[in-house]
Order: C-alpha cells, then sequence, then structure tokens
C-alpha cells in the first residue's frame, strides 16, 4: 500500500472510530474530503457522553481538553460553580487554560454540584473528572 493511501486510511479509521461524519483537509499540493454516513455503533461517541457513578444519578462532569483547571473567570470575584448549587444545562461551571486560551467546562444537564474533583490550577487531561453533577435542582 503506497504511503499516501495509508495515510488516507488511518484517517478515515480515525474519524469514524471519533464518529465524526465530514472532514476535509488541503494543503499547497493535496486536498481530500470524506463525508460518511453515520454508523450507529455503541461505541462511536463514548468519548462525549458522560460516564455515569454506578447505580445513582450522579454524572461526572469531565475536562474537555488538556489544560489547567480555572474556578473562576479572571474577570470574576467567584468560582463559577460551589457545591450545592444548580447549574443549568450547557452553564459554564469551569474553564480549562491552554496557553491562553481558555475552554469553558459546562453542565451535561440540569443538576446540582456534589463535589468538586479537582483544585484551582491542577493539570488536567483530556476527559479527566472535574466535578459530580446530581440530576435535579439542589435541595
Amino acid at each position: 500500500m503506497s504511503e499516501k493511501l495509508h495515510r488516507i486510511t488511518a484517517i478515515v479509521d480515525l474519524l469514524r472510530r471519533h464518529g465524526i461524519d465530514a472532514f476535509e483537509l488541503s494543503s499547497p499540493d493535496e486536498s481530500i474530503k470524506c463525508i460518511f454516513e453515520p454508523i450507529a455503533s455503541a461505541g462511536a461517541c463514548d468519548a462525549l457522553t458522560p460516564p455515569a457513578i454506578a447505580e445513582s444519578d450522579m454524572v461526572e462532569i469531565v475536562s474537555p481538553g488538556v489544560g489547567t483547571f480555572v474556578a473562576r473567570h479572571p474577570a470574576m470575584s467567584r468560582d463559577l460553580a460551589a457545591v450545592g448549587e444548580t447549574k443549568r444545562e450547557g452553564e459554564c461551571v469551569a474553564l480549562i487554560q491552554s496557553g491562553r486560551i481558555y475552554r469553558p467546562v459546562v453542565a451535561p444537564f440540569e443538576g446540582a454540584i456534589v463535589k468538586r474533583l479537582a483544585s484551582p490550577g491542577d493539570v488536567v487531561d483530556h476527559a479527566r473528572p472535574l466535578f459530580l453533577l446530581k440530576h435535579g435542582k439542589a435541595v
């Protein structure tokens, strides 16, 4: 198999494993565009779905990438999320700083923050659990 074909095969395999159904890559001397029919497999979106805690209604909120865990934005006077607070779906609960870029960590559904699993300043990997979130409002 030629080197270019081997590279294309590796890219296609990677895209399919991560449930990506469209991809385009261009350079001055070559370009490739791939569009796939979605594959309905159980493992395709596992990385996107927060893992559930055994036999409970709590879910781990995980880091969206590698960087430093930041509990509050530099322009804010308080943490984005505190234990016991209720957060709406999509609401920012923390930030991951990578260089000068801040990536939001968002609540996947409405729920109460039960526990913070990372401390401000911790260097975190992709998908590291940062918070425990319980379905429903805080009591």
